[in-house]
């Protein structure tokens, strides 16, 4: 191996103290950089294990929702289906309206009409 001829360049102060600069602020930019890396992973891993916790529950859901799906379906006789139909509220009939005076008018004028 050769053994190599270091070259060297003369810097201004001021170029030095820029350069210098230019470096730290790299550095911090890296920093940065590896802070927002480690905080993706973090948030990443948080995902991925929601995920599988989603995923366990909705699992969980789909065999509870077959048990459910497994049961006979009962048939109802029909005495008891009636039975329903006759207990179900019916809404009351309105007789009187809001206007008595029109409805007078129009029994009167019913009853002219068939001659009474």
């Amino acid at each position: 191996m050769e053994p190599e001829n270091p070259i060297y360049i003369k810097f201004e102060k001021y170029e030095a103290l820029q350069s210098k600069r230019d470096i730290l602020f790299l550095e911090i930019s890296l920093l940065n950089i590896m802070k927002t890396m480690r905080r993706y992973h973090l948030l990443r891993e948080e995902e991925l294990s929601k995920k599988k916790e989603l995923i366990r529950e909705i699992k969980a859901l789909k065999t509870n929702l077959r048990r459910c799906n497994s049961f006979p379906l009962i048939k109802l006789p029909r005495r008891i289906r009636i039975k329903e139909l006759e207990e179900k509220p019916t809404k009351p009939i309105k007789i009187f309206g809001d206007d008595l005076e029109s409805q007078l008018k129009n029994i009167q004028e019913k009853l002219k009409s068939l001659g009474g």
